[in-house]
């Protein structure tokens, strides 16, 4: 019977897996692989599939289905001789039950109770949480709803993030490019907005309605969003020699910026006042989370140098060398301080880097908003 369910549900699977985006032709490959632990699903997966915590679990295999924007896990299991399937995968969008049957169950999101729905000869668990959507089914023949209901709420409590001790949970909530005081929030919107900035950009454009508790006014207030950026340059440099990186940014964390370094003896044929390295470029920064209400979490999610600047050139007896930007890169984890931020915990660097003591006297508190480049180990200063 097991074998007879996976091949069907794996049947219906990649006709749903074309329907999300993941166009099925002739000759192609199949999207189901077989993979050799439940661990090695969840890895590639992202989920938190679970064996069961009962006696008797016989005859386990494992899968992975490419459906495309997402990959579900598949776990089909026996106990005492009845066979099971549970599935999971990022996706908040897309149905990955994989079975179709007269009631048309009930999608699920984070936060909301466990669905079971029932068809003909099969029970269906749905639910979701900050580790995925997940899928639970089995044959009705010889089980009555309650049991079943019973073995999924137990298997969807396996499946749940861990909860471990209160200082491990955030105190803000991120929700496109916006971070909200977790208190401020029900429990079911803070699981939604997690869930939600798990999904892949693809994801994302498809979800089509938000928690009113994360549209504003009259409802709860982001403490942080990217805006906050807008207009501000940010500069580093030692204040020392002719050199500098600059940043500016846009509302949504896009930033243009400029790299300059002089050296005046680095001179030869046809450049004899020397030489300028630089570049212009543009990026794209993330927020990822608070730390608290003066420094935010950010990740340079994008930085590319502008089209159209030649590698060298001589012109005027000067050299113009195009090279990197010092200072920042992508992929680099940045720090977002607001103005008023103490700078106890300041390591003496970054200090030097955000001219926190120049005439000798450590200022208590940053007198001006600052990026630091946690990755690069540099700070840029708002001018």
């Amino acid at each position: 019977m097991r074998k007879m369910m996976s091949l069907m549900t794996a049947m219906v699977l990649a006709t749903s897996c074309c329907a999300a985006g993941a166009e099925q032709m002739v000759g192609m490959p199949s999207p189901i692989t077989a993979c050799e632990s439940l661990e090695a699903v969840n890895e590639k997966a992202g989920t938190e599939l679970c064996r069961p915590a009962v006696m008797g679990v016989t005859d386990e295999s494992y899968s992975l289905i490419d459906c495309g924007s997402f990959v579900i896990g598949e776990y089909d299991y026996e106990v005492n001789g009845r066979a099971w399937r549970l599935r999971g995968a990022l996706t908040l969008s897309t149905d990955i039950s994989g079975v179709y049957i007269d009631a048309e169950p009930a999608f699920p999101q984070p936060g909301a109770d466990l669905t079971v729905t029932q068809g003909e000869g099969l029970y269906l668990a749905q639910w979701a949480n900050m580790n995925g959507q997940y899928v639970l089914t089995t044959s009705s023949e010889g089980m009555d709803e309650a049991t079943f209901r019973a073995a999924a709420e137990e298997v969807a409590q396996q499946t749940a993030p861990e909860e471990t001790c209160e200082a491990d949970v955030s105190d803000y909530v991120i929700y496109d490019g916006q971070a909200f005081e977790r208190s401020s929030l029900s429990e079911e919107t803070a699981a939604w907005a997690e869930s939600y900035e798990r999904m892949s950009d693809e994801e994302k454009q498809a979800v089509t309605s938000v928690p009113e508790e994360l549209l504003g006014s009259p409802f709860a207030q982001p403490v942080f969003t990217l805006k906050e950026l807008e207009g501000k340059l940010f500069t580093f440099t030692s204040g020392a020699g002719a050199w500098s990186t600059t940043l500016a940014f846009d509302a949504d964390g896009s930033f243009g910026g400029m790299f300059s370094d002089g050296e005046l003896g680095d001179t030869g044929e046809g450049y004899e006042d020397g030489s300028i390295y630089g570049c212009s470029f543009s990026g794209t920064v993330a927020l990822v989370g608070m730390t608290d209400e003066h420094t935010a979490q950010l990740k340079v999610t994008s930085l590319t140098l502008d089209e159209g600047q030649v590698p060298e050139a001589i012109e005027d007896g000067v050299r113009y060398v195009t090279t990197d930007p010092y200072g920042i890169a992508e992929g680099d984890d940045l720090e977002f301080f607001r103005e008023g931020r103490t700078t106890s915990d300041l390591d003496e660097e970054l200090v030097y880097w955000l001219h926190l003591n120049m005439e000798g006297t450590m200022a208590e508190t940053l007198p001006y908003d600052a990026i630091r480049d946690v990755t690069q180990e540099t700070g840029f200063v708002a001018e």
